[in-house]
């Protein structure tokens, strides 16, 4: 990821990112862009910076999750006397998750990427806040918590529905070691701290204008009947997912039982698998059932190679709309496979935890994982996936598909059910934690290699063609791109400025999906720098336009950037503001690919 941190530029979510963050203003699609653009002119919002950012945060927020949540299943009884090397799995596994954000989308910084850290470090921070002593370092820790979860609302305000979704669970385990007491005065101090941050950071960026109607336009997204932010659209939606969890994970456990079981009886031979004692029998069957479990993730995996020869001889101008200048690349593995794996070794421990108060109570126990109480693993456990899910709340891209931008509580939930699956039968062999990593890291390197190197996220071509360089805008500087986009942004630079474009007065109109380009020609937007198209965008593109402050009377004249033609809601809406697409005068026609081109025109402002 290091080596091709500089390369390729998504024009959609990527520009759309970089736009707001250099031009917030009342129609950004989220609060973040707010506080990383104020800092990220420290270094012009350049996105090669911003990328290594990204990179930075999402090993600083695993890594204080890892230590958090190892540090409270120590507190817990949980892990006894695990060694380092255990604790290093436990972070690996859930570091392996976090970098499933660069096996979906662009590799900026984001709403998706500021999310993730938010949580992982937010609630790590509590966790390592609940195993410490009481005194200025708890509060501390609470202090640097809410700031992060802050952030996780910033990026993301329906966010703020899973966190309280996971708080009873937070709750009940915090009071398992410190008390109801202690537990109520850390959360009113978490909540205060919250509330502080958010007075903080909002007049210190001077923002408070600019919040209000953030939150008014995402609600009235999720209000408006025709989106697919529809409130209870994505209920229905969310519901369906967490069902499909349920089945698949149900599925993978009993592939990996199923494989167990035969693998036992082939190998003990007939005869001997039923002769043997019940409890040796019970222990071989589990070192064997576990064994699969740990391979679970070769399911997804040998289903996305499978489908390697349809990637191979993916049609080019497949687009999915018409509005789209860039087509979309095959999609590659998303949130679900490592959902549905994890979901089968959790089952697979619950099984082996019921059968294991059914052992007889003279049979050995492993006194490592004694100590624990089921009821608080299982919560535990629960409060892993809550987790997981909490910055996919509210997305139209479905819960545990999403999911992949933040693996890393889930994969904490693996790890902990594969190395707990039962103390009476023994010690849990020492090679399945390994395995279940090893096999992991696989399908996470398929994810990444897939969406960053051979079929990257909303680009031209892969990775390894992006090979020209831009010298401007700054947003850009020292990125490569391939050499059909940099000729496209020279060709639209070239026109706009022989029209007599000034960046200081004129504004644009992008219709539709090209945030990118005015981000390559450093230009302004009118509306919004991301018009998007589909079922419900016409209200939301019509409520940009009418909020949009600019006064196109007094500038006279109105740019036009278009790869289709407007539709009629929205040019109803347009000749409201006294923009009349009737009268565009087109001055170019600059291809984009072999049957797409982008048009620039001027619409005279009487």
């Amino acid at each position: 990821m290091l080596l091709v941190i500089d390369r390729g530029f998504d024009l959609t979510d990527e520009g759309m990112y970089l736009y707001d963050m250099e031009h917030p203003g009342l129609n950004s699609g989220t609060h973040i862009n707010l506080i990383a653009g104020k800092f990220g002119h420290l270094f012009h919002n350049n996105i090669v910076v911003w990328r290594a950012i990204s990179l930075a945060l999402n090993i600083a927020g695993s890594l204080i999750f890892a230590a958090g949540f190892w540090r409270l299943g120590a507190c817990l009884g949980l892990l006894g006397d695990r060694t380092r090397s255990a604790q290093a799995g436990f972070s690996i596994a859930v570091l392996i998750g976090s970098l499933g954000y660069y096996g979906a989308g662009p590799p900026s910084l984001s709403s998706n990427s500021v999310a993730a850290f938010g949580l992982l470090a937010g609630t790590g921070m509590l966790a390592l806040a609940v195993t410490v002593a009481p005194g200025i370092w708890r509060y501390f820790a609470v202090a640097l918590s809410s700031l992060a979860i802050v952030l996780l609302e910033a990026a993301r305000i329906s966010a703020g529905l899973g966190y309280v979704l996971a708080a009873p669970a937070m709750l009940w385990l915090a009071s398992s070691l410190i008390g109801w007491r202690a537990t109520v005065r850390l959360a009113l101090a978490h909540i205060l701290f919250g509330v502080l941050w958010t007075i903080v950071l909002a007049t210190s960026l001077d923002a408070w204008q600019q919040i209000l109607p953030v939150v008014q336009f995402l609600l009235s997204t999720g209000a408006s009947g025709e989106s697919s932010y529809n409130y209870s659209l994505l209920a229905e939606q969310h519901l369906q997912d967490i069902l499909a969890f349920a089945w698949q994970s149900l599925r993978y456990a009993a592939a990996a039982a199923g494989a167990g079981l035969v693998s036992s009886l082939l190998l003990l031979g007939w005869r001997s698998f039923f002769a043997s004692p019940s409890f040796l029998l019970l222990r071989r069957v589990r070192a064997s059932v576990l064994f699969f479990a740990a391979l679970l993730p070769m399911i997804p995996l040998s289903g996305y190679i499978s489908l390697i020869d349809v990637f191979a001889n993916w049609p080019t101008g497949a687009c999915a709309g018409a509005g789209m200048i860039v087509c979309d690349q095959p999609t590659g593995l998303t949130g679900r496979p490592f959902m549905y794996a994890v979901g089968g070794q959790i089952v697979v421990a619950a099984l082996f935890i019921a059968l294991d108060r059914l052992s007889p109570r003279s049979a050995p126990r492993d006194e490592v994982v004694a100590r624990w109480s089921i009821s608080t693993f299982f919560l535990l456990l629960t409060l892993l996936l809550v987790l997981t899910i909490v910055t996919s709340i509210g997305t139209n891209t479905g819960l545990l598909a999403h999911s992949i931008f933040c693996l890393g509580p889930v994969m904490a939930a693996g790890y902990f059910a594969l190395t707990h699956a039962g103390s009476r039968l023994g010690r849990i062999p020492d090679h399945i934690a390994p395995v279940s990593l090893v096999c992991f890291s696989l399908l996470m390197a398929i994810a990444v290699g897939h969406n960053r190197l051979f079929f990257p996220y909303r680009l031209d071509s892969t990775i390894f063609k992006q090979t020209t360089r831009l010298n401007h805008p700054p947003e850009l500087k020292r990125l490569k791109v391939s050499a059909n986009l940099s000729s496209v942004l020279t060709s639209i630079d070239h026109t706009l400025q022989g029209a007599g474009f000034d960046p200081q007065r004129d504004l644009v109109l992008p219709i539709y999906n090209m945030p990118g380009l005015l981000v390559g020609t450093n230009t302004r937007a009118f509306g919004f720098a991301w018009l998007d198209t589909g079922p419900g965008w016409d209200e939301i593109n019509c409520h940009r336009v009418k909020t949009d402050p600019a006064d196109l009377r007094a500038i006279g004249r109105l740019f036009v950037l278009s790869n289709s033609a407007a539709s009629p809601a929205f040019a109803n809406c347009l000749k409201e503001r006294g923009v009349d697409m009737a009268a565009e005068r087109r001055i170019a026609t600059i291809p984009i690919e072999a049957d797409r081109a982008v048009t620039v025109g001027i619409i005279p402002i009487p």
